[in-house]
């Protein structure tokens, strides 16, 4: 049974979301196994597929629901949300950046911890678009309207997916041997 088009902007956008947590699981665990060099790697693709992602709900998603009249939440709040996000993405990337060695399974603690309010704020943040968002849009715009974001989205998040699936089977090994 084929999916109506009407939630395929929604399975779209949930599947990124996916992806990225994926991406930040392998992250945390090159993080575990003392890794350090592809624990960076896997967080800075972890960043560029974040930025591509929000950048398309910024300049794609946002300005449709700014013109719809009955939504749940306003695009200003949506705004507020990836500027946190964008935020908390830098104060994660500096953190990792300068591990203590000396101390480092509680700095991996600490790590963890302040990576746990970046996974935090996004789960809210998802939740919303899917709950708010994405229905609203889905339900406000045409079918074809539909079908161009869902080709928007891929142009603008596929340079950091290809560079994610030309590396991801060597990430995995990699942990896999270290493991």
């Amino acid at each position: 049974m084929t999916q109506s088009p009407k939630h395929s902007l929604i399975q779209a956008i949930t599947k990124q979301h996916a992806q990225l947590e994926e991406l930040m699981l392998l992250h945390q665990e090159a993080l575990i196994l003392r890794d350090h060099e592809l624990a960076i790697t896997l967080f800075n693709h972890y960043v560029d597929l974040q930025r591509a992602h929000l950048n398309f709900e910024n300049t794609s998603l946002l300005p449709l629901l700014e013109s719809l009249d009955d939504i749940q939440w306003k695009a200003s709040l949506y705004v507020h949300e990836h500027n946190k996000i964008e935020q908390l993405l830098e104060k994660n990337r500096d953190r990792i950046a300068t591990p203590d060695t000396s101390r480092y399974r509680r700095w991996l603690i600490d790590t963890i911890e302040q990576q746990k309010s970046l996974k935090n704020v996004l789960e809210h943040h998802e939740a919303r678009e899917e709950q708010g968002m994405l229905p609203e849009l889905t339900k406000a715009i045409s079918q074809p309207k539909i079908a161009e974001l869902i080709e928007s989205l891929a142009l603008a998040t596929e340079p950091a997916l290809s560079a994610i699936y030309d590396n991801s089977q060597s990430w995995r090994e990699k942990l896999e041997q270290l493991d």
